[in-house]
Parts: structure tokens; C-alpha cells; sequence
């Protein structure tokens, strides 16, 4: 373990070449894998995985999900869709957006 806070660096975009003021635009890197969460993580991980796997509702990747999908019957009409109203869109109020798409599901 290099830093138990992990490291931030910069790398350039060369693809996108010199800028007008002639610097080279960078993108900034915050890497936690060396850093002691990151191990304290895998170390979780690792000692859930077995209660984890026991779960019904568990599947391995998206590949093994998709499977499972395949062998379901849906309706002609049927439009299956995935939200995460909680942390993924966090332009969007938890909220409002909740309370709509309940209400659009009834």
C-alpha cells in the first residue's frame, strides 16, 4: 500500500492537442487503489461473497442477468426499464421524481 489516502494525478490529452493558450488540456485522476479504504473494500467484499451468492436474487454479471431475462415471458406491449432515483441523476430531486414515477406506474 502505497498511501493510505490513495493519489490524485493529472494526465494529458494529447489526442485533443494544444489549446489556444497553448497549454495541453488535462484531465484529473483521484485513484484510490492503493489507499486503505480500497483494501478494507476488497476485504469486505471478499467476505460477503459467499453470503451474497446465496441470495435468490443474486447473479453473477449482466451476462448471466440477461440469461435469466431471456427465459421470461413479457406482454407484446411490455416495456421493461431500470431507474435509480437515488444517487445516480443527482441534477434530478429524489423526491418529486419518486412521487411521479409512482404515480405514473398506477
Amino acid at each position: 500500500m502505497d498511501s493510505p489516502f490513495g493519489q490524485f494525478y493529472i494526465l494529458y490529452k494529447i489526442h485533443k492537442g494544444i489549446g489556444s493558450d497553448g497549454k495541453w488540456p488535462t484531465r484529473p485522476v483521484s485513484s484510490d487503489v492503493t489507499s486503505l479504504p480500497h483494501a478494507l473494500g476488497k476485504w469486505v467484499t471478499e467476505a460477503l461473497l459467499p453470503i451474497q451468492s446465496e441470495q435468490k436474487s443474486y447473479f453473477k454479471d449482466s451476462f448471466e442477468l440477461k440469461a435469466i431475462l431471456d427465459k421470461l415471458a413479457f406482454a407484446p406491449n411490455a416495456l421493461p426499464f431500470t431507474a435509480d432515483a437515488h444517487s445516480m441523476y443527482t441534477n434530478i430531486k429524489t423526491e418529486p421524481a419518486a412521487s411521479q414515477s409512482i404515480s405514473a406506474t398506477k
